[in-house]
């Protein structure tokens, strides 16, 4: 089951105690739910999208199918009734880290040396890995492995 996040709207002034944010859950490459939490330290709310192609009825069954398989295959969903919003909560995060991780790799180089933390230079790439041969340069990574190190950081 391929779920995704899209079209994401946050807000970092509006977010007080949660994530102030809208976005859109794609269920196997199509538009599914709309998502969205104020950002007072109030639950994320789910509706049915607009384009979604069924009636509600089709909507809460298809729900429910993806609520069954996140609470099997996420170790983070804790509550069956709404796995779905604490995957799109975590898909959240994981979007901003992301971002940032993206707006960081245009300015500088990102390198974890062997003493396990994440420093940043301006500077070539040729001239990190002569200068400290063991680092992992993350502008040099596939995507999900530079997310991995950086998100641990």
């Amino acid at each position: 089951m391929k779920l995704e996040l899209k079209a994401v709207k946050h807000s970092e002034w509006a977010s007080q105690e949660t994530n102030c944010y809208q976005a859109t859950i794609y269920l196997e490459g199509k538009p599914f739910a709309s998502v969205q939490n104020e950002g007072f330290g109030g639950p994320t709310s789910i509706y049915r999208d607009h384009r979604f192609k069924g009636d509600m009825k089709a909507w809460n069954y298809k729900k429910e199918r993806v609520n069954k398989y996140l609470q099997m295959n996420f170790e983070d969903v804790w509550d069956f009734e709404e796995a779905i919003v604490s995957w799109s909560d975590k898909a959240l995060v994981d979007w901003l880290i992301m971002k940032d991780l993206r707006n960081a790799m245009k300015r500088k180089i990102l390198f974890k040396k062997a003493d396990g933390k994440l420093y940043e230079a301006k500077a070539t790439i040729e001239a990190i890995r002569s200068q400290y041969p063991d680092a992992q340069i993350l502008n040099d990574m596939q995507t999900q492995e530079a997310f991995r190190i950086f998100s641990m950081a």
